[in-house]
C-alpha cells in the first residue's frame, strides 16, 4: 500500500473540514487542493473515492473529480483502506483531546502547567494554518502619499484577513502578525497570521475565539511562538503545534496583555490579575497586590527587562512600577511623580542602547527616565514637537532613534526633534534583524519597518538614514503661467557623503490625488549611479505640466525616493495660473 503523499492528504483534511462546515472559504480551499492533487501522479480514482468518503457536495470544474469507472477493484480497496486509516488517526486524535481531565484550578504560586490541546493539521506548512496563499501580486499596494508598502486583504488574495492589526513581530522565518477585530462585529475576523516574503498563512484559528484582540506576539531563544490574547489566556506554537494556556492552567487571569521570553527562555506575562510566569513546566505568580510588598496594582499590561537586571511593571491605569537591583520596589504615578509620567496609562515600555527607559502612555505622550542621572523627561505637545498625546507603542530602531506610534501618525526622534515617517494610525512597530552578512531568505533586515495599522492591515518601508542623503541645489520652472500653457520643472538634486543615487531611484510624486499632476509622468527615474558629491537633474523629457485653465495658485508635491525610501524633505512645485489676455480685456 503506497504511502499518502502531502497534498492528498491536506485534500483529506478539506474535504473533512468541508464537510463539517460547508463555508464558502472551505469550500474554495478544496478546489485549490484538488487542482494541485490532479497535478500529481495520483492512481485513479483517489480523488473521487475521497469525494465519496467525506460525502462531500462540490461542484469541481475539472474532470478528475469523476468517478474513474475503469476502476480495478484492487484499487478500489486500497484507496478505501488508506482513507479509512486516515479517518481513524482522526477519531482517535479527536477522543483523545476529549479524554484530558479537567485541570486543577490555581490554589497558590506554583502550578503545575496543563495545556488546552488544539487539534493539529496533518502538516504544518508554518504556523499550523491549513493552506498558505501566493497572491497574484506579491509586492502589496504602494501608498505615495505615506511613502509605503500597505499589505492588505485587497490586495493579498485575504492572505492578511483583516485589515486592522495589534501586533506585529519578525523573526528568521518571516513576519508574525495578530489581528484585532471590530467591537462593533463589523469585522470579526482575527487570529495570527504569517508571511514569508512570498506566501501568507492563517494560523489555526482555534487559537483565539472569534471577537478576541491579539495584544502581543514574542519569539523565544528556542524559536517558540508566544501570544497573549485579550480574553482567552495565552497560546504558545512549537514543534507539536499549538497549545493554549488559561486560568484554569495557571495564569491568574485570561486577559493578557504582553508577553517576554527572557534568555533562558522563561515566559512573563503581563495579565489583569497581576504578572505570571512559566519556566516550561510551571506557571506561578510572582507579582500580584496580594503579596503586599511587590506591584501596587493587578492591572498589569506591560513588563520590561532591563540590561542592568531591573523589572519594570507598566500598568493599565496606575502608572509605573520598578524592582531595583538592591531589591526595593519604587514606584512612579502622576499623583506622586508629576515630572515622571503625564498619564498613569502606560502602554508600553522599551531600553535603549544607553540604557534608558523610554514609557508610551494614553494621553500623556512619552516619558524617558535617564538611568545615569536618574532624571525624568517627557516629551508631549506642550514639551516638544510630538504630534500627538495619545502613544500606542514604542520601538528602538538600529540607530538608536525612539519610534511612537501616536493617535494619527507615526514619527521618530532624531536628536530633540520628532519627524513625521507617515501619517498612518499604527498599533504596533517592529524592525527586522541584524544580519552580520546575508539575511536568510525570508528574513527582513534592521534596516525595514513594519507597522500593523489600524486600517492599512500591514505596511512595509525602510527606515530614514541617520543623516541627509540628498540635497536640493535648485527647482525651476515658471512661477506664473497662461491658462492651458506647458511648461516642464527642472529639480536638480546633490547626493551628500556616504551615500548615492541608483537606478530605479527617482523623483515620485507623493499625493494620493492624481490631479496636481498636471499631466506630468508621476515619478521620473534616475538613470545612471549619482556618487558622493555629483549632482542631478530630474527633468521629464515626455511629459509636461499643463496649467488648468482657471485662473489661481496651484501645488504639487514631490519627493525623491532612495534604496526604498523617501529621502530629503518635500520638493513643492506651486505655480500661478494668471487670467488670459482675453479675459482682462474684456474687464
Amino acid at each position: 500500500m503506497r504511502q499518502l503523499r502531502d497534498e492528498e492528504i491536506r485534500l483529506l483534511a478539506a474535504l473533512q473540514d468541508f464537510q463539517k462546515h460547508s463555508t464558502e472559504a472551505n469550500r474554495q480551499k478544496v478546489l485549490q487542493l484538488l487542482e494541485r492533487v490532479e497535478k500529481l501522479d495520483t492512481e485513479p480514482g483517489f480523488i473521487a473515492q475521497a469525494q465519496k468518503e467525506y460525502a462531500a457536495e462540490l461542484t469541481y470544474r475539472g474532470t478528475s473529480f469523476q468517478p474513474n469507472r475503469g476502476l480495478s477493484l484492487f484499487t478500489v480497496v486500497s484507496q478505501v483502506a488508506l482513507i479509512a486509516a486516515v479517518l481513524i488517526l482522526v477519531f482517535l486524535v479527536l477522543n483523545l483531546q476529549d479524554e484530558v481531565g479537567s485541570p486543577t484550578e490555581p490554589k497558590a504560586d506554583d502550578v503545575q502547567a496543563t495545556e488546552i490541546e488544539v487539534a493539529a493539521s496533518p502538516f504544518t506548512p508554518v504556523c499550523g494554518g491549513d493552506v498558505r496563499l501566493q497572491p497574484e501580486v506579491s509586492e502589496g499596494d504602494f501608498r505615495r502619499e505615506l511613502g509605503l508598502t500597505s499589505f492588505t486583504a485587497q490586495v493579498t488574495d485575504s492572505g492578511v484577513v483583516s485589515n486592522r492589526i495589534r501586533a506585529v513581530t519578525i523573526d528568521e522565518r518571516g513576519v508574525w502578525f495578530g489581528y484585532y477585530p471590530n467591537q462593533d462585529g463589523q469585522n470579526p475576523i482575527n487570529g495570527i497570521g504569517q508571511y514569508d516574503r512570498a506566501t501568507w498563512e492563517l494560523c489555526k484559528s482555534e487559537i483565539v475565539p472569534i471577537g478576541e484582540n491579539v495584544n502581543d506576539i514574542a519569539i523565544a531563544p528556542d524559536g517558540k511562538v508566544w501570544v497573549a490574547t485579550d480574553g482567552f489566556g495565552v497560546a504558545v506554537l512549537d514543534e507539536q503545534g499549538w497549545h493554549t494556556f488559561t486560568s484554569s492552567q495557571g495564569l491568574p487571569d485570561d486577559h493578557t496583555y504582553s508577553i517576554v521570553v527572557d534568555s533562558r527562555n522563561v515566559v512573563w506575562v503581563a495579565t489583569y490579575q497581576g504578572v505570571a510566569k512559566f519556566d516550561g513546566e510551571v506557571w506561578s505568580v510572582p507579582y500580584t497586590v496580594q503579596d503586599g510588598d511587590t506591584i501596587i496594582n493587578n492591572h498589569v499590561g506591560e513588563i520590561a527587562f532591563h540590561p542592568n537586571g531591573e523589572v519594570w511593571i507598566g500598568y493599565l491605569d496606575a502608572g509605573l512600577s520598578r524592582f531595583t537591583n538592591d531589591g526595593e520596589w519604587l514606584h512612579y504615578s502622576t499623583a506622586t511623580n508629576p515630572d515622571a509620567l503625564a498619564s498613569d496609562n502606560v502602554r508600553n515600555i522599551v531600553m535603549d542602547g544607553q540604557g534608558n527607559v523610554w514609557v508610551a502612555t494614553s494621553g500623556g505622550g512619552v516619558s524617558r527616565y535617564d538611568s545615569s542621572s536618574d532624571h525624568w523627561t517627557i516629551y508631549d505637545t506642550s514639551t516638544s514637537n510630538l504630534p500627538n498625546n495619545d502613544i500606542h507603542t514604542i520601538a528602538i530602531d538600529k540607530y538608536d532613534r525612539v519610534w511612537a506610534a501616536t493617535n494619527g501618525s507615526v514619527v521618530y526622534l532624531d536628536g530633540s526633534t520628532w519627524h513625521i515617517y507617515a501619517e498612518v494610525e499604527a498599533l504596533s512597530i517592529a524592525f527586522g534583524l541584524p544580519c552580520d552578512e546575508e539575511c536568510p531568505e525570508a528574513t527582513w533586515s534592521d534596516e525595514h519597518v513594519w507597522l500593523g495599522t489600524f486600517a492599512l492591515g500591514l505596511t512595509h518601508s525602510r527606515i530614514p538614514q541617520p543623516s541627509k542623503i540628498i540635497e536640493v541645489v535648485s527647482v525651476d520652472y515658471p512661477r506664473t503661467v497662461q491658462p492651458g500653457e506647458q511648461f516642464k520643472p527642472s529639480v536638480t538634486v546633490r547626493v551628500l557623503p556616504g551615500y548615492e543615487l541608483r537606478q530605479g531611484d527617482g523623483l515620485f510624486y507623493a499625493e494620493l490625488d492624481p490631479a496636481n499632476l498636471f499631466g506630468a509622468h508621476d515619478r521620473i527615474a534616475v538613470t545612471r549611479t549619482v556618487s558622493a558629491g555629483q549632482s542631478y537633474e530630474f527633468l521629464d523629457f515626455d511629459n509636461s505640466f499643463t496649467a488648468p485653465s482657471e485662473p489661481g495658485t496651484y501645488r504639487s508635491l514631490w519627493r525623491v525616493w532612495a534604496s526604498g525610501r523617501y529621502v530629503g524633505e518635500p520638493i513643492v512645485i506651486e505655480f500661478t495660473v494668471s487670467e488670459s489676455e482675453a479675459t482682462q480685456s474684456s474687464n
